[in-house]
């Protein structure tokens, strides 16, 4: 938890800061991302100078703040790179034209060398001028990567504070936040005790991450407290996501014995198929019993047909054996 001498500290340290740095993590979650961005656009309402960067840039560009992030520390220094040949670089001079005002810097190579050459000389900006630098999520400085390797000397010359959910020892100060649901959730203590009132754009950022880091107010890890920041946000006008409307479904009816049309509950389709599916098999043995119908009054058909035919020729032969017959072969 945050003591009131920590907060009491960090809030002098601010009141004497000319320029601000908030260094974020590599690999910040969501929570200490917001953190971050919330910290920055609050400093900025105090009408602060102050920067925020991180290692690479930050891949949920939902959270408010988050394309004033750069990857690079400051722009203080003019550095002058070149290819370097030790015979080149004899005698390194400068002069000033106030006149003019110009600077002029002037390398001489070792006589009988040649100079340097102009095509490798390269111009960038580096270094910082921030007077306090806030360090969020940071384990160790390392970390950081191009943010630290080559700028070792700037932590070293700067107060650095950091917001983290265990104690640090590299830091002048270290904010614990770990009696907290979350970071923002501290970070909204912090203000708070600094007599700062959120803007909406903060407020929005704070209580998403609270949302998010308790599941929707449903985590143990909310205390009242929770409760208290989240109606306070929501107050100072933090704007809620809108849950997404679920597309309308399409009905599914089905017919009863007397040709009405029912609506099914889409819940229940899986019984609608299985009922479908043993109507079709019904439908089918009728269809079987009507067929096997069918070919028992063709077969009744056939053996009356050959009865019959039977018979007929049965009564010509009986016919033919009880009359007498003429020697010309006409019946008597």
């Amino acid at each position: 938890m945050l003591t009131s001498e920590a907060i009491e500290q960090t809030q002098e340290l601010i009141d004497r800061a000319q320029s601000i740095l908030i260094i974020l993590d590599e690999k910040v979650d969501f929570d200490q991302q917001v953190t971050g961005c919330s910290l920055y656009l609050a400093l900025k309402q105090q009408n602060k100078r102050v920067e925020l960067v991180a290692p690479s840039s930050l891949k949920n560009k939902t959270i408010i703040g988050t394309d004033q992030l750069k990857t690079d520390i400051g722009n203080r220094n003019l550095l002058i790179s070149f290819d370097y040949d030790e015979h080149s670089v004899g005698k390194v001079s400068y002069h000033i034209d106030e006149q003019a005002k110009k600077f002029y810097l002037t390398i001489k190579p070792e006589a009988g060398h040649n100079s340097l050459d102009s095509e490798t000389v390269k111009f960038e900006k580096t270094g910082s001028d921030a007077d306090l630098i806030f360090l969020v999520g940071v384990k160790q400085l390392t970390d950081l990567k191009q943010l630290y390797f080559g700028y070792e000397s700037l932590y070293e010359d700067v107060t650095t504070i950091t917001i983290n959910n265990h104690k640090q020892d590299f830091a002048y100060l270290s904010l614990d936040v770990s009696g907290y649901s979350c970071y923002s959730e501290g970070l909204y203590n912090l203000l708070e005790n600094m007599n700062h009132e959120p803007d909406s754009a903060v407020a929005t950022n704070l209580f998403s991450a609270i949302n998010h880091a308790t599941q929707n107010f449903t985590s143990l890890e909310a205390s009242a407290y929770t409760f208290e920041v989240a109606a306070a946000l929501i107050k100072a006008g933090a704007r809620r996501s809108k849950p997404k409307k679920e597309e309308p479904k399409e009905a599914v009816t089905t017919v009863t014995k007397g040709g009405e049309r029912r609506p099914i509950k889409r819940a229940k389709s899986v019984k609608v198929l299985k009922a479908t599916k043993v109507e079709t098999d019904q439908d089918q043995v009728e269809k079987d019993e009507v067929q096997h119908e069918k070919v028992e009054k063709e077969d009744k058909k056939q053996e009356t047909q050959k009865a019959q035919k039977d018979k007929k020729s049965e009564e010509i032969s009986a016919s033919k054996t009880s009359a007498p017959v003429r020697p010309s072969g006409l019946r008597v």
